[in-house]
């Protein structure tokens, strides 16, 4: 490693005319909510069906295959942008 100082300049970095009229972004849908109300429904996580009327909890099987088509799509997806480009 070499122990040179890199001086900086003093002048500040040019911005765009347009910099800080730009407006802020507003929060949209979940992160918009009162705290209180996405406390209420976070906790509701999960309970929105009965653990035995998930279709993958009684079947393995159905899991792995989903799983598995859902692979060979992004797969799929994946090879397509590697070939456009």
């Amino acid at each position: 490693m070499s122990d040179q100082i890199i001086p900086q300049s003093s002048t500040p970095t040019p911005q765009p005319e347009n910099f800080t009229a730009q407006p802020k972004r507003q929060l949209r849908g979940f992160a918009a909510m009162d705290p209180a109300k996405q406390r209420e429904i976070a906790r509701m996580g999960g309970k929105s069906v009965a653990p035995e009327l998930r279709a993958f909890a009684r079947n393995h099987e159905l899991a792995h295959v989903a799983g598995r088509k859902g692979g060979q799509v992004s797969g799929a997806r994946a090879r397509a942008r590697r070939l456009q480009h």
